[in-house]
């Protein structure tokens, strides 16, 4: 049986616009179960499985970013997702020569 992480990103934006467009752009992802903002915060919920906690280091990774995890850990519900691996990442971006798919072996 798969394990899951999960955690919630809280960003601080330049603008509430920004933070508008973020969550419409990550709205698409397969590992965000809820998504919005508060003014020029972007806030969202993050599963995956366990071989993908990497993506909650988002502020480590991206120090830019002017975020924090906070971190969910004893996942009561849901127990796992329903996704499926695609072609392409559903956000739009183009990932194939971000280091970080080397690094961390992510997928689509």
């Amino acid at each position: 049986m798969t394990e899951y992480v999960a955690g919630v990103l809280v960003g601080e934006m330049d603008s509430g616009e920004k933070a508008e467009a973020s969550a419409d752009t990550m709205k698409k992802c397969p590992k965000c179960l809820a998504i919005g903002t508060d003014g020029n915060k972007l806030i969202g919920v993050y599963m995956m499985p366990a071989e993908d906690s990497w993506s909650l280091d988002f502020p480590e990774i991206f120090p830019e970013s002017n975020s924090h995890v906070i971190p969910i850990p004893n996942l009561v519900h849901p127990a796992a997702l329903n996704v499926k691996p695609s072609a392409s990442p559903p956000c739009g971006e183009d990932c194939g020569k971000c280091p970080l798919r080397e690094k961390y072996g992510c997928r689509d």
